[in-house]
Protein backbone atom coordinates (compact mmCIF):
# COMPACT_ATOMS: atom_id res chain seq x y z
CA UNK A 1 0.00 0.00 0.00
CA UNK A 2 3.03 2.47 0.68
CA UNK A 3 4.41 1.64 -2.15
CA UNK A 4 1.34 2.39 -3.93
CA UNK A 5 1.41 5.82 -2.25
CA UNK A 6 4.87 5.98 -3.28
CA UNK A 7 4.08 5.73 -7.43
CA UNK A 8 0.62 7.22 -6.66
CA UNK A 9 1.50 10.69 -4.79
CA UNK A 10 3.79 11.77 -7.47
CA UNK A 11 1.39 11.49 -10.49
CA UNK A 12 -1.10 13.50 -8.24
CA UNK A 13 1.89 16.33 -7.69
CA UNK A 14 2.44 16.11 -11.37
CA UNK A 15 -0.98 16.08 -12.47
CA UNK A 16 -1.61 18.98 -10.08
CA UNK A 17 1.16 20.84 -11.26
CA UNK A 18 -0.10 20.32 -14.93
CA UNK A 19 -3.75 21.39 -14.27
CA UNK A 20 -1.90 24.73 -12.71
CA UNK A 21 -0.07 25.10 -15.96
CA UNK A 22 -3.66 24.31 -17.77
CA UNK A 23 -4.86 27.19 -15.68
CA UNK A 24 -2.53 29.70 -16.51
CA UNK A 25 -2.18 28.23 -19.50
CA UNK A 26 -6.30 28.98 -20.58
CA UNK A 27 -5.95 32.23 -18.38
CA UNK A 28 -3.38 33.55 -20.89
CA UNK A 29 -5.39 32.32 -23.64
CA UNK A 30 -8.83 33.81 -22.46
CA UNK A 31 -6.31 37.11 -22.09
CA UNK A 32 -4.80 36.66 -25.44
CA UNK A 33 -8.30 36.09 -27.13
CA UNK A 34 -9.70 39.13 -25.53
CA UNK A 35 -6.78 41.44 -26.24
CA UNK A 36 -7.43 39.98 -30.09
CA UNK A 37 -11.34 40.84 -29.79
CA UNK A 38 -9.60 44.08 -28.65
CA UNK A 39 -7.34 44.91 -31.76
CA UNK A 40 -9.91 42.97 -34.34
CA UNK A 41 -12.75 45.69 -33.19
CA UNK A 42 -10.38 48.23 -33.81
CA UNK A 43 -8.88 46.87 -36.75
CA UNK A 44 -12.56 46.38 -38.06
CA UNK A 45 -13.37 50.17 -36.96
CA UNK A 46 -10.23 51.28 -38.87
CA UNK A 47 -11.18 49.36 -41.97
CA UNK A 48 -14.89 51.42 -41.39
CA UNK A 49 -12.96 54.30 -41.16
CA UNK A 50 -10.85 53.66 -44.25
CA UNK A 51 -14.04 52.68 -46.32
CA UNK A 52 -15.49 55.82 -45.21
CA UNK A 53 -12.61 57.61 -46.38
CA UNK A 54 -12.02 55.90 -50.04
CA UNK A 55 -15.61 56.49 -50.64
CA UNK A 56 -15.21 60.22 -49.36
CA UNK A 57 -12.09 60.69 -51.65
CA UNK A 58 -13.82 58.78 -54.89
CA UNK A 59 -16.88 61.14 -54.10
CA UNK A 60 -14.52 64.42 -54.06
CA UNK A 61 -12.81 63.19 -57.14
CA UNK A 62 -15.72 63.23 -59.27
CA UNK A 63 -17.13 66.16 -58.03
CA UNK A 64 -13.55 67.47 -58.67
CA UNK A 65 -14.50 65.99 -62.56
CA UNK A 66 -17.57 67.66 -62.54
CA UNK A 67 -16.64 70.78 -61.32
CA UNK A 68 -13.64 70.57 -63.99
CA UNK A 69 -16.25 69.39 -66.99
CA UNK A 70 -18.68 71.97 -65.45
CA UNK A 71 -15.94 75.19 -65.40
CA UNK A 72 -14.94 73.88 -69.31
CA UNK A 73 -18.72 74.57 -70.04
CA UNK A 74 -18.99 77.66 -68.46
CA UNK A 75 -15.55 78.64 -70.16
CA UNK A 76 -16.79 78.00 -73.76
CA UNK A 77 -20.22 79.71 -73.07
CA UNK A 78 -18.55 82.81 -71.95
CA UNK A 79 -16.16 82.93 -74.82
CA UNK A 80 -19.17 81.74 -77.43
CA UNK A 81 -21.31 84.50 -75.66
CA UNK A 82 -18.30 87.22 -75.96
CA UNK A 83 -18.38 86.72 -79.56
CA UNK A 84 -21.88 87.35 -79.36
CA UNK A 85 -21.30 90.65 -78.15
CA UNK A 86 -19.96 91.91 -81.29
CA UNK A 87 -23.14 90.40 -83.10
CA UNK A 88 -25.62 91.96 -80.92
CA UNK A 89 -24.04 95.38 -80.88
CA UNK A 90 -24.03 95.38 -84.42
CA UNK A 91 -28.19 94.06 -83.69
CA UNK A 92 -28.39 97.18 -81.51
CA UNK A 93 -27.13 99.58 -84.19
CA UNK A 94 -29.21 98.53 -86.78
CA UNK A 95 -32.33 98.19 -85.11
CA UNK A 96 -31.64 101.73 -83.94
CA UNK A 97 -31.38 103.12 -87.11
CA UNK A 98 -34.55 101.48 -88.43
CA UNK A 99 -36.30 102.70 -85.88
CA UNK A 100 -37.32 106.05 -86.66
CA UNK A 101 -38.93 104.24 -89.99
CA UNK A 102 -41.16 101.61 -87.78
CA UNK A 103 -44.02 103.47 -88.32
CA UNK A 104 -44.04 104.16 -92.05
CA UNK A 105 -42.70 100.59 -92.88
CA UNK A 106 -45.58 99.31 -91.17
CA UNK A 107 -47.90 101.28 -93.13
CA UNK A 108 -46.53 99.98 -96.36
CA UNK A 109 -46.39 96.27 -95.06
CA UNK A 110 -49.84 96.53 -94.10
CA UNK A 111 -50.88 98.36 -97.26
CA UNK A 112 -49.35 95.01 -99.24
CA UNK A 113 -50.56 92.58 -97.57
CA UNK A 114 -54.51 94.01 -97.84
CA UNK A 115 -54.22 95.18 -101.00
CA UNK A 116 -51.59 94.05 -103.61
CA UNK A 117 -51.42 90.45 -103.14
CA UNK A 118 -52.87 89.69 -106.48
CA UNK A 119 -50.53 91.54 -108.23
CA UNK A 120 -47.79 90.97 -110.05
CA UNK A 121 -44.21 92.00 -108.60
CA UNK A 122 -43.75 95.03 -111.16
CA UNK A 123 -46.71 96.91 -110.15
CA UNK A 124 -46.67 95.85 -106.52
CA UNK A 125 -42.95 97.72 -106.88
CA UNK A 126 -44.48 101.20 -109.05
CA UNK A 127 -47.42 100.97 -105.53
CA UNK A 128 -44.75 100.95 -103.07
CA UNK A 129 -42.53 103.64 -104.60
CA UNK A 130 -46.05 105.48 -105.08
CA UNK A 131 -46.53 104.54 -101.10
CA UNK A 132 -43.68 105.63 -99.83
CA UNK A 133 -43.29 108.94 -102.16
CA UNK A 134 -47.13 110.43 -100.10
CA UNK A 135 -45.44 108.75 -96.53
CA UNK A 136 -42.55 111.06 -96.91
CA UNK A 137 -45.12 114.05 -98.15
CA UNK A 138 -46.67 113.56 -95.12
CA UNK A 139 -43.55 113.66 -93.04
CA UNK A 140 -44.10 110.19 -92.07
CA UNK A 141 -40.82 108.38 -91.94
CA UNK A 142 -39.84 105.26 -93.87
CA UNK A 143 -37.44 102.94 -95.50
CA UNK A 144 -35.69 104.02 -98.49
CA UNK A 145 -35.12 100.03 -99.36
CA UNK A 146 -38.97 98.49 -98.24
CA UNK A 147 -38.74 95.38 -98.45
CA UNK A 148 -42.27 93.65 -97.21
CA UNK A 149 -40.48 90.33 -96.62
CA UNK A 150 -37.82 92.45 -94.49
CA UNK A 151 -40.24 93.84 -92.14
CA UNK A 152 -42.42 90.94 -91.92
CA UNK A 153 -40.28 88.02 -91.51
CA UNK A 154 -36.26 87.06 -90.69
CA UNK A 155 -33.62 85.35 -93.11
CA UNK A 156 -33.37 82.39 -90.81
CA UNK A 157 -37.36 82.44 -91.50
CA UNK A 158 -36.51 82.47 -95.29
CA UNK A 159 -33.93 80.24 -95.02
CA UNK A 160 -35.95 77.72 -93.35
CA UNK A 161 -38.83 78.16 -96.01
CA UNK A 162 -35.70 77.40 -99.04
CA UNK A 163 -34.64 74.46 -96.65
CA UNK A 164 -38.25 72.98 -96.92
CA UNK A 165 -37.70 73.73 -100.79
CA UNK A 166 -40.36 76.43 -101.00
CA UNK A 167 -39.73 79.04 -103.87
CA UNK A 168 -37.26 81.40 -102.90
CA UNK A 169 -37.92 84.42 -105.92
CA UNK A 170 -39.27 87.59 -104.15
CA UNK A 171 -43.05 87.25 -105.31
CA UNK A 172 -43.30 83.89 -103.06
CA UNK A 173 -41.48 85.19 -100.35
CA UNK A 174 -43.89 88.20 -99.96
Amino acid sequence: LLSRFHTVAPKKAALAEAEAKLAAANSALVEAQAKLQAVEAEQYALQSRLDASVARKNQLEANITLSGKRLAAAASLTTSLASEVVRWDALILQLEADLPAVVGDTFLASGCCAYLGAFTDTYRREMVARWQQHCREALVPCSEAFSLAGVLSTPLLQQEWAIQTLPTDTTSVE
